[in-house]
């Protein structure tokens, strides 16, 4: 990405390179990125060298906290199970009277689940502090060097299954980040797209969805994933990157995967003035069956060809009335002209 010319943040040697902004200058001022992660196994984090080991090398995490609050006979279910089969163990962290316990082949990962008693039965997820506290670092140095701040974050769990609305600590994360300074926040890692709100004036994007449709045309792809994907190891050296399935999309049906928008913010003043959202499609229709629209090569299994095209007809109304509907949810208004979304501030 370098080698092309393209700033990138977010990865680095150690946590200190993996947390600090990319910046370029333009003729009308400097931007700047600062992009964080959560989601991510341990292993791919980066850390700071200590004790005369080296750092490790990784992604900027936003690691996050889950309570699984649970009503009370819900909870004297849960005490019994885990007394049954002697996994109880306290959580380390959560608050007083917090219950836990720990699955085996969970256990290499240290820390139970936190179960806490409550009314009724919700999933409550909240930024780690320490991590949330070092990327507002990161933001405010941005700040200080640069005209425009936008932060991308890439998450992929969810408070339950995945769906239409993002994770509680994801809403916290992406006001964290505008009171700390940023002027846009997006989402990306959901594979879908979400909901967009104007917060004090600048917008989060929670979910921009998928820009580019490529991982059909990947021609490593390592030995994990042909297990992940239930193929047959015994026949690993007969295995091909073109076997289907190898590659999320179509492995079920998906409307949402396909097709996204390109956004174009008109800033005045360095304030957001108006939003444009230009819808695209990835070579299928942003539907259930995802009709094929373009394709490559000519196997048995249809190929996407994959590029961003802007999307026309029906298909871009849909995926135009989609942003339209979530966005409600957090009083933005979204007006459709001429087949481009508009959110107007002025």
């Amino acid at each position: 990405m370098k080698e092309a010319g393209i700033a990138v943040a977010g990865t680095g040697t150690d946590l200190e390179r993996a947390s600090e902004p990319a910046f370029v200058e333009k003729k009308k001022g400097r931007v700047s990125l600062v992009a964080a992660s959560s989601g991510n196994q341990h292993f791919m984090w980066a850390n700071y060298p200590k004790g005369g080991l080296m750092a490790r090398p990784g992604v900027n995490p936003q690691r996050l906290t889950f309570e699984f609050r649970v009503d009370p006979q819900t909870m004297a279910n849960l005490k019994d199970f885990a007394k049954k089969l002697n996994i109880v163990k306290p959580p380390k962290h959560g608050p007083e009277g917090a219950f836990g316990f720990l699955i085996p082949g969970a256990q290499q990962w240290g820390d139970p689940e936190c179960f806490v008693e409550g009314e009724r039965c919700e999933i409550i997820s909240k930024c780690d502090p320490r991590d949330l506290e070092r990327n507002l670092r990161s933001v405010e140095e941005a700040r200080c060097m640069s005209d425009l701040v936008i932060v991308a974050h890439h998450f992929s769990v969810a408070d339950g299954p995945r769906g239409d609305t993002p994770p509680r600590f994801v809403e916290e994360f992406a006001r964290a980040m505008i009171d700390g300074g940023a002027d846009i926040y997006v989402g990306h890692g959901w594979h879908r797209t979400l909901g967009i709100e104007i917060y004090k004036g600048k917008p989060i994007i929670y979910g921009i969805g998928n820009f580019w449709a490529n991982s059909e045309f990947l021609q490593r792809v390592p030995y994990d994933s042909y297990d992940a994907w239930g193929h047959d190891m015994d026949r690993l050296n007969t295995l091909h990157p073109a076997l289907h399935p190898l590659h999320p999309g179509l492995d079920s049906s998906n409307e949402t995967w396909w097709g996204s928008c390109l956004l174009k913010a008109e800033m005045k003043n360095n304030t957001l003035a108006k939003l444009y959202l230009h819808p695209v499609e990835l070579g299928r229709e942003s539907t259930r069956e995802a009709q094929l629209h373009r394709r490559t090569g000519s196997g048995e299994h249809p190929l996407t060809e994959g590029r961003p095209m802007l999307a026309r007809g029906e298909d871009a109304v849909r995926i135009l009335t989609r942003y339209q509907k979530l966005s409600k949810a957090y009083g933005t208004t979204i007006d459709i002209r001429d087949g481009v979304g508009v959110i107007d501030l002025t």
